[in-house]
Order: C-alpha cells, then structure tokens, then sequence
C-alpha cells in the first residue's frame, strides 16, 4: 500500500508537470474557466483540445473576428470548491481575466481535502468525527482512487436508466446516499462560490455560472440560487440536456461527463450568453 501510494504521488506529480497552467499571452479578453474534469474534458476524446473552452476561444473567435480573445482554465481535476478558492486569487493575478465562467462543486461530496466543511457541520458528534476521519484519509491517494473506482462502477447501474418522465436519473439524486453529508457539502459549495464571485466582483470580472450537464439536484439548487442573488448569467446545462431526446449521444460512456459534441454545446451556449450580456464589447 504504501509503494502504491507513493507511485500515484508520482503520477500525479507527473500529470502536474505535463499539464500545467498555460502561459498567458497577449489577448484583447482572457476568459478564466472555473472547474473540474467537466471543464478539463474529460469525456472527449482528446479533452485538452475539445473540452468547452476550447471549443468557446473557438467560437468567440469567430463570432469577434476583430478581437483576440483567449480561454484559460486549470487541468487540474476531482478538486472541491475549497481547493479552488484557494487558487482564485493566483488565477486572476496570473490571466487578468475579464469574465470567469464557474462549474464546480460536484467534487464536494466526496474530496474532503482543505474543504471548509467543518465551518458548517453543526450535526452529532458521530457525523463530526466521521468527518475528520474521511478528510484525514482524503489525503492518502489510494483513498480517493478505491472512492473514485466505486463511484465509477456505481455508474453503470440501472439507477442510470431513463425513468418514465424521460428523464436520465443522477447518481446524487440517490436518496439514500449520505443525505447529511450532501446537505454539509451543498452548503459549502454555496459559500465558496459566493465567495469567489464576491472576489470576482472586487477585480471587476464579470461571471458566469453554469450547472452541470447531469441532474445534481442538491447543487443545481445552489447555483440557481447564487444566480438570482447576485443578478448572474446563469447557464443551467442541466435543463438543457434534459430537454434532448438523444441526449447519449452528447454525453460519454460514463454517463457523467459530456463527449466533444456536448462541449460544444456547452460553449455554445455560454458564447449566446456573453453576446445577450454584451460581455464583451
């Protein structure tokens, strides 16, 4: 065990290595993504290059000949919102961003690691020292790969059938699935985004929010909300891949994250959003 954690350490320092923050150029707009796997690409068959900024830098420069306009985001994935505050700072120093685009906060109900949560765990003393236990283990990656393992063999359950409203069916919307720890998650998700538009706001960065593809019902409700208190552009991709008939063939194998062609209509739709908001000038 140990020489298995000690090797995926490696790995991961060798993905850090391999896919770290691009160099920012000269740009008339930088537009910083905010997220995880769902923003790095995963999904697509070459994410790095098909994952929605990509394709978004692509759009909007067709749709603004006249500007340069470039789409930066972090490679890194399965970080919780925490971690990513964190980072925002570093983020906006490094690109000087004119618009930020956040999806993020699906990572909380499993990543513990520097999460704020026990800011807001106010449950028994049972749940709390769960609690501690579950972040103190969220630092051995072996954890976080048997976790990931699990969740990625849940995936391919029946629970992921169409149910009759033809509707897909989402691993969180399990009522049984640690409804505590969802709530405390969900929670933190608000507070961390809020806080990152509040510092967005602060450097004068307009923002917008997006939900996930697949139905989170805990965390859509945070960003709805967070969208309608700060008078956001929300992109709610939830609704509309709900509403595709086909919608497999714009989501991978995995059923979570969206293939190349539901990055594209991610970007655009977050492309229409910036022209109705005359984003960018």
């Amino acid at each position: 065990m140990v020489f298995i954690e000690l090797t995926l350490r490696m790995l991961g320092l060798g993905y850090k290595i391999r896919y770290k923050l691009p160099e920012k150029t000269t740009a008339d707009y930088n537009i910083f993504c905010i997220g995880e796997s769902t923003t790095w690409g995963i999904g697509a068959e070459n994410p790095t290059r098909d994952n929605y900024p990509k394709q978004l830098e692509t759009m909007l420069g067709e749709q603004f000949p006249n500007k340069k306009i470039r789409c930066y985001f972090d490679s890194s994935i399965g970080q919780n919102t925490s971690e990513i505050l964190l980072k925002l700072p570093h983020y906006i120093k490094k690109y000087q961003p004119q618009i930020i685009i956040i999806m993020t906060g699906v990572n909380n109900f499993w990543n513990l690691d520097r999460s704020n949560i026990f800011v807001f765990n106010k449950n028994t003393a049972v749940l709390k020292y769960t609690l501690k236990t579950l972040a103190f283990l969220n630092k051995f990656r072996i954890w976080k790969l048997i976790k990931l393992l699990r969740f990625y063999l849940h995936l391919y359950e029946e629970k992921w059938n169409r149910s009759a409203d033809n509707r897909i069916k989402s691993f969180w919307d399990e009522e049984a699935y640690q409804d505590k720890l969802n709530k405390i998650a969900s929670t933190v998700a608000e507070y961390d985004i809020s806080e990152m538009v509040k510092i967005c706001r602060a450097n004068n960065i307009s923002v917008i929010l997006c939900s996930y593809p697949i139905n989170c019902k805990f965390l859509r409700k945070v960003h709805m909300k967070i969208a309608q208190e700060y008078s956001l552009p929300l992109l709610d991709n939830c609704a509309v891949f709900q509403d595709i008939p086909d919608i497999y063939s714009y989501i991978s194998e995995d059923r979570w994250h969206p293939n190349r062609k539901g990055y594209a209509l991610i970007a655009k739709n977050i492309s229409s959003l910036i022209k109705k908001y005359k984003l960018i000038k």
